[in-house]
């Protein structure tokens, strides 16, 4: 293989070789014809020496050039004996290609298989390498389309929402400002009436005890009442149930009434620290001591 290839080039060069010095022939014949005289046919066949007496000087130096570089392109002969040896070389070497050919087949039709699972393989791998880059790219899509949102959502918010919000929050704390000032006032106002509370319940408690001793004066009343009419009454056997029904009815009036009556009243006047109805002042303790009002 590589007698071939060096043969190949060889001939490649020689060709090149060739056509260069045809070529050169060529622009010398152009240059004799546009500098040299007439010439007749024994001069045309005789040597260039002869020949360079018609030529104008100026282009003297010129032709020499180019007769140098034909006499470089110019290839020596090749013999008979070497050109037979260089055609067995090239049939030499296209037996040695055939063999490598058919051997080349050989080891492809064995590996074939291996070779088709590989390849299936190879397209197996590459179609899953395919479906991943698509997931991929079908995830890169959907974060490049949350990311839009975001930032069209923050683009909102900026512009409309948070400044509502920082407006209605300058309107809490002016809002917030006022109630505080509203607040000290009412605090204000609820000590003044605080004071004025006290000075009136010292005064309705006044009236309360005043009203308890008036009703300690009815019970008392009540009682010599029943005593009166219980004396009367035994002197009649048939009036005995009456009295004791109107005993049990004054018995059982006698305190409530009190009660509802004292109720009344504590509801509408307020009560002072020190103050004790009079149904609680004679309470006793756990102790058995009675409290103090």
């Amino acid at each position: 293989m590589l007698f071939m290839s060096q043969l190949a080039d060889l001939e490649l060069k020689v060709s090149e070789l060739s056509a260069q010095l045809e070529a050169k022939e060529a622009e010398v014949s152009r240059l004799k014809r546009q500098f040299s005289y007439s010439f007749t046919d024994s001069d045309a066949r005789s040597s260039t020496e002869t020949s360079r007496r018609f030529i104008v000087p100026e282009y003297d130096f010129q032709f020499q050039y180019v007769e140098v570089e034909n006499d470089k392109f110019k290839v020596p002969k090749i013999n008979d004996q070497e050109i037979e040896q260089i055609k067995l070389q090239i049939q030499h070497a296209n037996e040695l290609r055939n063999i490598y050919e058919n051997k080349y087949k050989e080891i492809m039709s064995l590996k074939a298989p291996t070779y088709q699972a590989k390849e299936s393989k190879n397209k197996e791998r590459i179609a899953d390498l395919e479906n991943k880059i698509e997931k991929v790219r079908t995830e890169i899509e959907e974060q490049v389309s949350i990311s839009q949102k975001a930032k069209s959502e923050s683009e909102y918010f900026k512009k409309d929402v948070i400044p509502v919000l920082e407006k209605t929050l300058q309107l809490y704390e002016i809002n917030k400002q006022e109630t505080e000032e509203q607040v000290k006032e009412m605090r204000k106002e609820l000590g003044l009436l605080r004071k004025g509370i006290r000075k009136s319940g010292n005064e309705s408690i006044a009236k309360i005890d005043d009203f308890e001793s008036h009703c300690h004066h009815d019970e008392a009343l009540i009682e010599s009442n029943n005593a009166q009419s219980k004396k009367v009454i035994l002197r009649s056997p048939k009036a005995t149930t009456k009295i004791k029904k109107d005993e049990r009815s004054l018995t059982k009036v006698k305190p409530e009434a009190s009660a509802s009556i004292l109720s009344k009243i504590t509801a509408r006047v307020p009560r002072a620290k020190n103050y004790c109805p009079s149904y609680l002042r004679h309470r006793k303790s756990n102790n058995g001591l009675a409290v103090n009002s």
